[in-house]
């Protein structure tokens, strides 16, 4: 059914003017909640600046994951820069995959990766126990706030280098040093990582090209009690992952589900979050003569998240993304952040070790991994839930002139 685009037209307006405006659209948009039972699950809005149009996309994960949502942004740069474009229509539709995946779920092989979980589960670690502030303890709204950093296309070829010199994958790499600066500010070196991942079952050939949420959870058990090798910690924590995804069709909510069956809800919620797309598709693939977009401004919001670091491949560099919700120690997210850029930038280049401080000795803020900033409360209380959300602002610029054309 076609709908009327909002747009916005300041190609008059001052730099200021523009740019106060751009920001009064995202803030009505990256926290934008909708009903889920109301279509559409998404929100399109066009600015259109004096050297460039931006277009305001806010949609509910609830329909799309980060790959599928990847597919959107390149279908509408491609209809943006040739209105009859078409792409093929897959021979299924997503509703069709689900039907297939849930004949998986009563397999022999779902059965045996249920049995799998099951005999770990009572030994899987409690989340991260970080440093959070009052407000995650009285309710209220929540809000999130993005932390970036992004790594040159040299050092990134460096990392991949060294990454496989060493059997490493950059995913692995990036893990390991989001774990070590995790157990940093953790009241307790044996932690568990809520890692998505974007699985699609070979149920057909077209299933590539489906647009619909694909996400399952993947509980990663982390142990860093002893001191290691950088590049050991990563090899095991890698393989761990690795095991774990050989048994897909016991899905992390089943286990999540079986986890607060047998130890209560609250220990059923993991709110520290690594999302890997390294090996998606590209954010937005080129159009012949047509100008690459650019991402300028990106958010999400999951629940019962408080930090989602997201590592993606960006013009042949590295981007690295926090999404923080505010009830987190801003200290800790900070650190997060410039403790994982240098080791992006490092890879794996010199093996490291966690020092640990001694038992009955004080802890110091430089040495000790469960400090906990000053007035900060113990909790694992989570934020109060909402509903997940991306808001992107990819800008084009404008199309040279031509003959106008209809649909």
């Amino acid at each position: 059914m076609p709908r009327t685009l909002p747009l916005t037209d300041l190609r008059g307006a001052a730099p200021d003017e523009v740019a106060a405006e751009l920001a009064r659209v995202r803030d009505a948009l990256d926290h934008r909640t909708g009903d889920p039972a109301e279509w559409p699950l998404c929100r399109l809005r066009l600015t259109r600046c004096p050297d460039r149009t931006v277009a305001h996309l806010s949609v509910d994960l609830l329909a799309v994951d980060f790959t599928s949502l990847q597919m959107l942004l390149d279908d509408l740069h491609t209809r943006y820069a040739d209105p009859l474009a078409a792409p093929p229509v897959p021979e299924l539709t997503f509703r069709d995959y689900v039907v297939a995946a849930r004949g998986l779920a009563e397999s022999p092989q779902a059965e045996r990766d249920r049995a799998y979980w099951w005999a770990r589960i009572d030994d899987l670690p409690p989340a991260p126990e970080l440093p959070v502030r009052e407000a995650a303890q009285t309710g209220g709204p929540v809000r999130f706030r993005r932390l970036a950093a992004e790594v040159s296309p040299a050092q990134y070829t460096r990392l991949r280098r060294r990454a496989a010199a060493h059997g490493l994958t950059p995913s692995a790499v990036l893990l390991t040093a989001y774990a070590e600066v995790v157990e940093r500010w953790s009241r307790h070196p044996r932690f568990t990582l809520n890692v998505p991942t974007f699985t699609r079952h070979r149920v057909h050939p077209d299933v590539d090209r489906l647009v619909g949420d694909f996400t399952a959870v993947e509980l990663l058990a982390v142990d860093l009690t002893a001191a290691a090798p950088f590049t050991d910690r990563a090899r095991e924590i890698g393989g761990r992952l690795l095991e774990d995804l050989a048994h897909p069709l016991c899905t992390g909510s089943e286990v999540l589900g079986e986890l607060a069956r047998r130890r209560g809800r609250t220990a059923a919620l993991m709110p520290i979050v690594f999302t890997s797309a390294l090996d998606s598709a590209p954010a937005v693939l080129p159009v012949p003569g047509a100008p690459r977009p650019q991402v300028v401004h990106a958010l999400t919001q999951t629940p019962q998240v408080w930090i989602d670091c997201q590592v993606l491949e960006r013009d042949g560099g590295l981007a690295v993304s926090w999404d923080c919700a505010r009830a987190c120690s801003p200290t800790a997210c900070s650190t997060t952040r410039s403790a994982c850029s240098p080791a992006c930038s490092t890879g794996c280049s010199t093996p490291t070790t966690t020092p640990r401080r001694r038992r009955g000795r004080a802890p110091t803020r430089s040495r000790c991994r469960r400090h906990r900033p000053r007035g900060a409360p113990r909790s694992t209380t989570p934020p109060p839930r909402s509903r997940r959300v991306c808001c992107t602002s990819p800008s084009w610029r404008p199309r040279p002139p031509g003959p106008a054309r209809s649909r």
